[in-house]
């Protein structure tokens, strides 16, 4: 029997009490759980520290179902290529291995990494295009049966620079911000500043309580979705289609082409497939047959720019 709702609002709002982020990522990770097949998510950083404890390098990621995801790899500028990034990625992957974790994965602008990540064993899987300036977000995946080992050892040319490995599953706030800016202001000198600023919308009820909503953010000329959810409440009566014209809307309005998004085949291709997304590339060999299905919507006449890898 379907019954009335009470009057409830989507809000477009900049500064959202923690409380009401942490609402809706609780609330997936609840739709999540007896779907997801032994995810078992846990953080992991490795970071490069001189003699004085600074941090000079670092990588930044996840355990993941039966996989590593690679957030952030950043080298502080004065240590390139001295091998630092290298070790780093060996490091991490010989402690996923350990942890029984049978391949990475990472996303690289084109203007980034991409080569050096091949070098290393990885492939390129898939590729979003439409930034501007004709660069693109190479996604790559590394199966484990082929490491670099020798690059997790102790390297001697870092120990002469009194610089030490670090690797933790409890990674600091601090430490995860120190190597995200750092990226993020190379990527600066490189390509142009991103100016990211978050994207939060809001399905609130009468007394202002959370029942869905989504998280993200607008860079460049892009949209990224990063969570979204709705309360069982209140599924299927329109409001997650409100909701992502909404996102859409306000994406279109702050300037950009497109809009992207991750799904896992658990959760809700076919919506966003309604809404006019399409999927680009295709992550899989997760435990239990799960996908991870990389999805975008063009908002305007898509660039014509090709990228060589």
């Amino acid at each position: 029997m379907d019954f009335d709702l009470p009057p409830l609002a989507i809000s477009l709002e900049d500064d959202p009490p923690p409380r009401d982020l942490q609402s809706i990522l609780n609330g997936l990770l609840s739709f999540n759980r007896p779907l997801e097949p032994e995810s078992n998510h846990t953080p992991i950083a490795v970071y490069m520290r001189d003699a004085e404890g600074r941090l000079r390098g670092g990588l930044t990621g996840a355990l993941y179902f039966n996989a590593l995801f690679i957030d952030y790899l950043w080298v502080d500028a004065p240590l390139r290529r001295q091998g630092i990034g290298r070790t780093l990625l060996a490091r991490v992957e010989h402690e996923a291995r350990t942890r029984g974790r049978d391949f990475a994965h990472i996303e690289s602008m084109s203007f980034q990494a991409p080569a050096f990540y091949l070098a290393r064993g990885y492939s390129a899987y898939a590729q979003l295009d439409g930034y501007t300036e004709g660069a693109a977000r190479v996604h790559l995946r590394h199966q484990f049966a082929a490491t670099h080992e020798a690059d997790a050892a102790v390297n001697p040319a870092h120990m002469a620079l009194g610089l030490r490995v670090e690797v933790t599953t409890e990674p600091d706030a601090a430490d995860l911000r120190t190597v995200r800016e750092g990226l993020f202001a190379w990527n600066a000198q490189v390509y142009q500043p991103d100016n990211p600023r978050p994207l939060y919308l809001f399905l609130r009820g009468p007394d202002g309580q959370v029942l869905g909503g989504l998280t993200g953010s607008t860079y460049w000329n892009a949209c990224f979705v990063d969570l979204f959810w709705l309360d069982v409440g209140v599924r299927r009566k329109g409001f997650g289609t409100a909701i992502m014209q909404a996102a859409v809307e306000e994406a279109t309005r702050r300037g950009c082409d497109f809009i992207h998004l991750d799904t896992l085949s658990f959760q809700a291709r076919g919506f966003y497939e309604k809404l006019g997304f399409n999927a680009y590339g295709t992550l899989d060999g997760f435990a239990a047959g799960v996908e991870r299905y990389h999805m975008v919507k063009y908002l305007r006449t898509r660039s014509t720019a090709t990228v060589t890898l």
